[in-house]
Formats: structure tokens, C-alpha cells, sequence
């Protein structure tokens, strides 16, 4: 049973929505940049697993946009959430935006974390592999980066371009709000990203990687065309204890396409 909440940080100036599920060892999972309601890959990990996730400062009614401004403010805003959900020891799972912000806070409190999960995170830089500048793609070009399978429901929904969608829908329907809302909702959260992600996704993680003693798992998309998988080797070679799978004909959203494979090198993972 999936349950969604409100919590209160920082005397109640913030608020966290919270979705939890299943029981067993906790996992705190930070979603990417595209967060998916019912997404697979959490679904799959809270059949045996105590699943805690947060929306993302600034995505569905989680705050923050305003007062956190930088990545220490990031880090004690989570740090603070988990001291509040008493999470002693807990595998730390991050995709995308997600895998950025674990990886920085899993460098501040190394000792709580006992199994780390990269999934094609942001944070480094490499000029020969920029990372894909979706604040300026096309609907078309984004849907091709972030997805293998061009097919599937997340990619035409992003290949469609919001302004036409938005013209084809009736606002004065519940249908055509519900249509509105979500552009809105889109909107927003790219306005939230954008502070982490531009103009480069660097914020001087790669100085911080050494602090990841726990084990930890980097999983990626062999067909990436967000955060290349060049990047699977710039972490791995700056993290002792890391290891790295890709995955076959998946894009960036390599928990939408193969939450399966995705969920089971987790669980693998988990019990080594």
C-alpha cells in the first residue's frame, strides 16, 4: 500500500511530500529531473523493501524553490529529512538530478548510508561529453535523449510539444484543467532544476566523490543521450568502491524502460 504525505522542515517553513510503500530494509529514493507518477522501478523496490520518496524541492508539493539556493542548502535540507525519518541505516538510491543530490549527500554522512545507487547522475563535467542542454532542445531531440524506445507513453509525451498541446485542450473541461495543470506543473519543476543544471551540472561534487567508502552501485543506460555513459567511468574512477552495469537499449529514463533489470541489479546489489 502506497501512502503520500506532508512533512514540515525547518520550523514548518518547508514542506516535503513524502510517498512510502512496502516494509523491510528502508530505501530513500531521490527521482530524477522527469519524476513519473507510479514509477515502475519504485514499485518493483517497495515489494520487499521499506521505500521512502520525497518529491524534489520545487516538484508536486514539495517547497523549497525560494530558500534553497545552492547545494549546502540542498544537503542540510535532506540531512534534516532524514534525522527526521529516524533513518539510521538505509540504502540511498538517486536517477538523474536525484543521483546528483544523493551522491552529495551521501559525501556528508557517509556513515548512514549503506549501499549508494547512482542511476545516471548529474554532477561532473566533461567538455568532450556535455551533457544534453534540454532547457534549449527540441520536444523531439529531448524525447530521443531521454528515451530508447520512442514508443512507450513518457516518450510521445515528451515529444509533444506543450503550446500545441495545450491549444488542442479545452480548459473550461476538467480534462483540459487536468492537461493545463500538468504543463503548469512541468513548467515549474524545470524552473527548479534549472539552479542545479545551468548552465553546467558541476558544483564541485567531483571534489567530494572520495568520501563514498560505502558500496556503491552506478547504473546507466548504454543509449543515455542526457548524462552520456562516459560518465559511468568519470565517477567510478573517483569512487574506491564503485561498480558499474549498463544497461542495454535504454535511454536516460533507464527506470521507466527496464525498471526490471533495473530493480533486480538493485536487489543484487543490496545483498552482496
Amino acid at each position: 500500500m502506497t501512502t503520500t504525505t506532508n512533512i514540515a522542515l525547518d520550523n514548518g517553513s518547508l514542506n516535503v511530500e513524502l510517498l512510502t510503500a512496502g516494509e523491510g530494509q528502508p530505501i530513500l529514493y531521490l527521482h530524477g529531473v522527469l519524476h513519473i507518477q507510479d514509477d515502475p522501478l519504485l514499485v518493483s523496490l517497495s515489494q520487499t523493501n521499506r521505500l521512502v520518496a520525497p518529491m524534489l524541492p520545487g516538484y508536486g508539493n514539495s517547497t523549497g524553490g525560494g530558500q534553497i539556493t545552492d547545494i549546502h542548502d540542498l544537503v542540510l535540507y535532506y540531512a534534516q529529512l532524514v534525522a527526521e525519518l529516524e533513518l539510521d541505516r538505509f540504502v540511498l538510491v538517486g536517477h538523474s538530478l536525484g543521483g546528483m543530490f544523493a551522491a552529495e549527500l551521501a559525501a556528508v554522512i557517509p556513515e548512514r548510508v549503506s549501499h549508494l545507487v547512482l542511476m545516471a547522475p548529474f554532477g561532473l563535467w566533461d567538455d568532450e561529453y556535455p551533457t544534453l542542454d534540454f532547457f534549449a532542445a527540441l520536444p523531439g531531440d529531448m524525447a530521443a535523449a531521454f528515451y530508447f524506445d520512442q514508443t512507450v507513453s513518457g516518450a510521445k509525451a515528451i515529444a509533444a510539444a506543450p503550446q500545441e498541446i495545450a491549444m488542442e485542450v479545452d480548459p473550461d473541461t476538467p480534462e483540459g484543467q487536468t492537461v493545463i495543470d500538468i504543463l503548469v506543473e512541468q513548467a515549474k519543476t524545470m524552473s527548479s532544476a534549472v539552479r542545479y543544471l545551468w548552465p553546467i551540472p558541476d558544483r564541485g561534487l567531483r571534489k567530494r566523490l572520495y568520501r563514498l567508502t560505502m558500496p556503491t552501485l552506478l547504473l546507466w543506460g548504454e543509449d543515455d543521450g542526457v548524462v552520456d555513459p562516459q560518465y559511468a567511468e568519470l565517477f567510478a574512477n573517483s569512487i574506491a568502491t564503485a561498480e558499474t552495469v549498463l544497461i542495454p537499449e535504454a535511454g536516460h529514463m533507464l527506470n521507466d524502460e527496464k525498471s526490471k533489470e533495473v530493480a533486480d541489479q538493485i536487489e543484487t546489489f543490496m545483498a552482496s
